[in-house]
């Protein structure tokens, strides 16, 4: 029976900071932050890591045991169909795209965006169609029947090397659904993801102050209101291909 499934992408060939994904944040690797916040979202029945068959990523692979989930192994480059191949063989439907460089991530976010993908029907929900909360939280939740759409008729490397350009390259063929943030958490000027050292002293900062795996956005936007020198430990930083699609 097909079964509502984080898949968290993840290697350890990053361009700007290589192996991040492995890299320390307390006593425990990034990607393990990131598996332990999918599976404390009430509404995702299933975890597992998209990684490639390279070597390199055998690290990949370990976390994933370490951290009793499932694991694919695909292509490097073809990022859109190691997904699909993941999501085929795990049968996941539907499928919450995350990314491994987010250990900051929020369950109840992630039962927010499943949520307004099952209340509107929507081919494509996410908090990122306008960016309104803050980088480093992101996600995107769609069917296996899109995302097969996608894996059978996206030609362009670009929409391939990444799993969702092809719905922003084709608004007429995709309804799509944006999770607003709200309140406080209305912060798209902060950055909260890991893409360089700067990024990751941020977020071992956030870890180190706040003391406990438990904490919420709130808290953490809380903590770099009360210590608004934070921010600036990686507010220079750009995001690598700053324009493209969710």
């Amino acid at each position: 029976m097909p079964v509502t499934t984080a898949i968290i992408q993840a290697r350890m060939g990053s361009t700007r900071l290589p192996g991040k994904v492995a890299m320390l944040l307390g006593d425990r690797p990034v990607l393990a932050h990131v598996i332990e916040r999918c599976c404390h979202a009430g509404k995702v029945e299933q975890v597992i890591v998209a990684t490639t068959g390279l070597p390199e990523d055998d690290r990949v692979v370990q976390i994933a045991r370490d951290n009793n989930v499932g694991f694919y192994r695909g292509s490097e480059d073809d990022v859109l169909s190691r997904y699909y191949h993941a999501a085929r063989r795990f049968q996941a439907d539907p499928i919450v795209r995350i990314t491994a460089d987010c250990p900051l991530l929020d369950p109840s976010l992630i039962d927010r965006v499943i949520q307004l993908k099952e209340e509107t029907g929507a081919d494509y929900a996410s908090n990122t169609v306008e960016r309104t909360f803050p980088r480093g939280v992101d996600v995107s939740v769609f069917s296996f029947a899109t995302l097969e759409k996608m894996h059978q008729l996206a030609k362009e490397s670009w929409q391939r090397e990444h799993v969702t350009p092809f719905i922003k390259d084709n608004p007429h063929m995709f309804s799509r659904a944006n999770l607003s943030a709200w309140g406080r958490l209305r912060r798209p000027d902060l950055r909260i993801t890991i893409d360089t050292e700067e990024d990751l002293m941020l977020i071992r900062a956030i870890y180190h102050f706040l003391g406990k795996r438990s904490f919420q956005l709130e808290n953490i936007i809380a903590l770099l209101e009360e210590q608004p020198w934070l921010p600036y430990i990686n507010r220079h930083i750009r995001q690598k291909g700053e324009n493209s699609p969710p």
